[in-house]
């Protein structure tokens, strides 16, 4: 049988939780749009660089990474979320 101070901990866990789930999520959505903000600097440069391609590539993949991540954490938040918490 749960006593009571038991349940409050758990619920008080899960707010944690959720509280973070949303928090990284935002984090990894703003590592996405530095991401965009480089590699648009980055081809509107008015002189061009050897290494431009790789460059704007590589950002590209770091911000679809953390699209991914921001992503994962969307799914977690809403599978553990229960009927009070915010999306």
């Amino acid at each position: 049988m749960w006593h009571v101070e038991e349940v409050e901990l758990v619920l008080e866990e899960m707010h944690w939780v959720s509280t973070f789930l949303k928090w990284d999520q935002e984090q990894w959505k703003s590592r996405a749009r530095h991401s965009r903000q480089r590699v648009d600097s980055i081809t509107h440069s008015p002189t061009p660089l050897p290494a431009q391609g790789k460059a704007v590539a590589f950002e590209e993949g770091l911000s679809v990474y953390a699209l991914c991540q921001a992503s994962v954490r969307h799914c977690l938040f809403s599978t553990f979320a229960w009927p009070s918490a915010e999306p």
